[in-house]
């Protein structure tokens, strides 16, 4: 008897150790919970957090430091999809509206983490609106509005920031510079609409994205342009095409005084590159084309017209290079023909 108790007694001592992994387990998940848990109110304190910070806590500090009034009439934020949305956006100075945007759509990526970069999955923007003011006494509006920030007293950071954006859309938008002087136009330029689309924007280094753009001037210019950029460095290349514009306006653009007025439009496509760097810079086109059409010039009551002017091939390359404090700058520009049709 002695024996069997003791026998029972071994049996029933040595029971209970399995359980012990299974109250590990079972602590182990409890505090797994927990923290899930707590990382959904911190996430879900988001959702409500942004859009005050959007609507309330950014427009009260533009007021503070610049005196300029920022409005955002709806914000929502979802903290788990990145998803921000935010509309009827406008920064006034004064009576007059620095800037304007119909709505905002925004959403982030979680491999902003592993990129270390801040990361955009989509970027749209329907209808902004940009206006800059020239003063009667010479001084721009945003000008005034950047200066107004405090400034650090530190050096200014030389590196870029980490930002890669892919999905840019820009619908509808508009650019406008309004000159206030007396010598002076009051509608110096506009853009609208101004529609593009970006598939990606990077400062990430040796990153390069694929860009579009269409814009419509309010002269009817016509741009076009495609091609590639790179931020880190800076660098460029790609097609552009300028259609329908006004000879007088061209040289208006170019600050250009000539002796006769100019009647007639211009178009010009030409491939390019570019590249920008701390020593070096350099820029090319090439496979350009230029064409005049019905082109008028007048002086007093002479005038001479011609129907249609081409030159092709336009080609010319520009290099500077600085070397041991040295600047060395070099031009070249290959021949063309021109044909010249008149009435």
């Amino acid at each position: 008897m002695a024996l069997a108790v003791s026998s029972s007694s071994t049996a029933s001592a040595s029971a209970p150790p399995p359980l012990q992994p299974r109250r590990n387990w079972h602590r182990l998940r409890l505090i797994a919970l927990i923290a899930l848990a707590v990382v959904g109110l911190l996430l879900g304190q988001l959702a409500v957090t942004v859009p005050h910070l959007l609507q309330s806590v950014a427009p009260a500090w533009i007021k503070d430091k610049t005196g300029r009034v920022l409005r955002v009439g709806q914000a929502s934020f979802n903290p788990f999809t990145l998803h921000l949305v935010a509309s009827e956006v406008s920064l006034k100075d004064g009576g007059a509206t620095l800037a304007s945007l119909h709505e905002l759509e925004l959403r982030g990526a979680w491999s902003s983490l592993f990129n270390v970069a801040w990361t955009v999955d989509k970027l749209s923007l329907t209808k902004p609106e940009i206006n800059a003011r020239i003063g009667k006494d010479g001084s721009i509006d945003w000008q005034r509005f950047v200066d107004a920030f405090p400034k650090s007293d530190g050096p200014p950071s030389s590196t870029v920031p980490r930002v890669l954006l892919r999905n840019v859309t820009v619908d509808q938008g508009s650019v406008r510079l309004i000159d206030e002087r007396e010598a002076a136009g009051r509608d110096r330029l506009t853009l609208t609409p101004l529609s593009f689309s970006i598939e990606k924007l990077s400062t990430l280094p040796r990153d390069r994205g694929d860009y579009s753009l269409e814009a419509t001037l309010n002269d009817q210019t016509r741009v076009h342009w495609q091609g590639r950029v790179g931020l880190n460095p800076i660098e460029s290349s790609g097609e552009l095409t300028v259609s329908n514009l006004p000879l007088a306006r061209a040289a208006a653009l170019a600050g250009v005084a000539l002796p006769v007025a100019l009647e007639g439009t211009a178009a010009l496509r030409a491939s390019y590159s570019a590249a920008f760097g701390t020593d070096v810079a350099a820029a090319g086109i090439g496979g350009g084309v230029l064409e005049v059409n019905a082109l008028r010039a007048t002086q007093g009551g002479d005038a001479a017209a011609v129907q249609s002017l081409r030159i092709a091939p336009l080609s010319a390359s520009w290099a500077k290079t600085r070397i041991d404090g040295r600047e060395q700058q070099l031009f070249r520009s290959e021949e063309h023909t021109s044909e010249l049709q008149s009435h």
